[in-house]
Parts: structure tokens; sequence; C-alpha cells
């Protein structure tokens, strides 16, 4: 606990430097009225060694007008994704570089229920992914459908339980042969949650372990891998654990630390009214 309090403090600290920063760096689109900050640090034996704000501007009715947290603007720390279309039925959002040129789109079509059922990712004029989803009389989204060879195939099916939280996830290659299985096991007594997976011709392994107290979910660290979010790297590695807090679906913080107990990542979620 004493490595996890001071790590709190060093977070307080930058978190409170970086909310007097304002992101003067690009102009505030016109009707803005609630702006959301996403600051990430990334700590290199107690000292901050680097970090990042992403921005997101939203009108009165939360409907996002420019955001800057897409891996475009990851990589080149000046790109930012614009709003083009905003329906209930249809969404259309464009990564804009420094020079004003747009890099790649992307758009979700929607159903009457507010269910994403379409995604299609557009690079250089020409469309590089597509999707599709069906989902249940609950809303629970149980098949995806991924386009490949001028033909949709069924890429992974889904299984809920009676509080509608997954249970299982059975993926498929185009041939819809079985490429992997996986399972989670709940006790919500506990708080626990267990997730495991089978890919074909191997034993099932124990891929993510978590208990959720206090709405503070601890999830243990089981292999190292590393993504790219927020503007940064986000390194986990094996023997290492999270603590997340989320509200309802929303990140409100998250925390990653190395083997050792210590904190490697911070990532902190901030709301301002404007103007």
């Amino acid at each position: 606990m004493g490595n996890e309090n001071q790590s709190m403090k060093n977070i307080y600290l930058v978190v409170i430097f970086l909310s007097s920063i304002k992101a003067w760096s690009q102009d505030i689109p016109e009707n803005t009225r609630h702006v959301k900050y996403v600051d990430a640090v990334i700590y290199d034996q107690g000292d901050t060694s680097e970090y990042n704000r992403t921005v997101t501007y939203y009108d009165s009715t939360w409907k996002v007008l420019t955001n800057t947290n897409t891996l475009a603007s990851a990589l080149t720390k000046g790109t930012v994704q614009v709003t083009v279309i905003d329906r209930k039925d249809k969404k259309m959002y464009s990564d804009i570089n420094p020079d004003g040129d747009t890099t790649s789109s992307i758009v979700y079509l929607y159903d009457a229920h507010g269910n994403r059922t379409a995604y299609y990712q557009i690079l250089d004029g020409d469309t590089i992914n597509r999707q599709k989803r069906t989902y249940d009389e609950l809303g629970n989204n149980i098949e995806l459908w991924n386009f490949k060879n001028d033909r949709y195939f069924l890429k992974f099916k889904v299984t809920y339980d009676d509080s509608n939280n997954v249970i299982k996830r059975v993926y498929f290659d185009p041939s819809g042969t079985i490429t992997k299985t996986v399972t989670v096991q709940r006790n919500y007594k506990k708080g626990m949650t267990k997730w495991y997976e089978q890919k074909s011709g191997y034993p099932k392994k124990l891929t993510s372990e978590s208990k959720t107290v206090d709405g503070i979910t601890k999830s243990k660290i089981l292999r190292t891998h590393e993504g790219i979010n927020y503007g940064i790297t986000l390194k986990w590695i094996k023997g290492g654990y999270t603590l997340t807090k989320m509200d309802n679906d929303n990140l409100v913080w998250k925390e990653i630390y190395d083997p050792n107990g210590n904190l490697s990542i911070s990532v902190r979620v901030t709301y301002e009214e404007y103007p």
C-alpha cells in the first residue's frame, strides 16, 4: 500500500499541473460546451518520463466536434479526428493531419435501437476494413461478421448470462473453422472474474483474472504486451497488475503497476464546461 499511496500523490501532482494547461495548440471548435481531457503519464523509477494530453470537444448535446485521441494522433502528435456526419443512423469521423489533409475515415451505421450494425474503414478512398454486427432482443451483440474475399464470414459469436454479461465467445476463420474459444467465469458475490482462452489444438489457459472492491477493479497481468492509446504506448508486464475505476462504461482512471508494485503508467479523465 505504501507504493500505491506514494504513487497516488505523484499522480495528483502531475494531473494538477496538466489541468492548468489548456489545449491551445488547436482552436476550440465553434459550439463547444464540454471538454474532456485524458492525461496519460509514463513513470520511470518514480519520475515522470513522458506525458500526453488528448482532448475531445463536445457541443451542448455531447456530440463530438473534434477528438485528438486517435491512433493517427498518437503516431504523428498532430492529427485530430473531426466529426463529418452525426445522425442517429450514421456517423462518420475523419482524421485530419496538420496539413489539412484527410488521412483516413471511419463510418458507423446504427439500427433503430442505437445498436452499431456496420463499420467501414476508408484509407485513400479505398475501403480496407468492413464489419457488420447482429444483436439479440436485449441489445447484446451476439455475432460479428468480417468482410474478406468479396463476402462476409462469421468472425465470432457470443453467449451471455442472465445479467447480460459475456460468458462465452467463439471465434472462426473465413472457412468456418473454430480457431479460439473464450470462456468467462464470474462470481458476482465476490466480485471476481476469470477469462480463459483455448485455441484449436491447445489446452485452455487463464488469460485474465480480476476482482472488484468498492468500484475499483484490480487485474493481474498474466502476459507481457503493449498497445497504443491516449497518445502513449501502454505496457503491461507479466507479474504486475492494474487498478481501474469506471463510471458505468466510462473510464475515470487507470493505473498500471510493474511486478515490483511500482506505478508505471497512469491515465486520468476529467471534464470541463466551456466557456
